[in-house]
């Protein structure tokens, strides 16, 4: 049995729109990647305290004891990037208001720090809920730290997550690569 040369064009032409459909949903789901399908010497930690979770990459650490830091910290082991995570309530901020203050408070001690320089100073949207996301640099002794801070709040409580992630500037690239994929990896419990 032959197929015409129009059906095998029907059935290919099927295949290539299921095919592009696949890589579609493949680039666009490929932030739950991780959910089922963990990359080699990943492993995914559980705060029960602060009701989150968050994958960690090979070359990696998390450190929950806040000996070193009075937070949660991730941390590379060249030492050339961290991830802090602090978790905390303020019932203030769950009004607009509040956040609005925050935020207005959190600018200009930026500005008026001669150590950090300020880049952006965002409200967003992350993960379904009211953020403000935060780039910059931060000077300490000679060293020049790029930092990514998303200050998020909880839609229900007055709990707020501030997680921030500060690799120095010359660093590799992939270093802060990872950094925000991690970050990307965080999920509230």
């Amino acid at each position: 049995m032959t197929i015409s040369g129009k059906k095998l064009d029907k059935y290919f032409s099927f295949f290539l729109i299921g095919l592009v459909l696949v890589g579609i949903g493949a680039y666009l789901g490929r932030e739950k990647i991780h959910d089922f399908l963990l990359p080699e010497g990943a492993k995914t930690y559980t705060s029960e305290a602060g009701r989150y979770s968050l994958t960690t990459l090979r070359g990696w650490s998390f450190d929950a004891s806040r000996v070193r830091y009075p937070v949660d910290t991730v941390f590379h082991d060249s030492q050339n990037a961290l991830i802090f995570i602090d978790v905390y309530d303020d019932p203030a901020l769950m009004s607009d208001d509040g956040r609005f203050f925050l935020k207005q408070q959190i600018e200009k001690n930026f500005r008026e720090n001669p150590k950090y320089s300020l880049e952006s100073l965002d409200e967003e949207k992350w993960k379904g809920r009211q953020a403000l996301v935060i780039r910059g640099t931060r000077k300490d002794g000679q060293t020049t730290w790029n930092f990514f801070q998303y200050v998020v709040f909880s839609n229900e409580t007055p709990r707020t997550y501030n997680i921030t992630a500060s690799v120095k500037s010359d660093a590799p690239e992939e270093l802060k690569d990872n950094a925000l994929d991690m970050i990307d990896s965080f999920r509230f419990r």
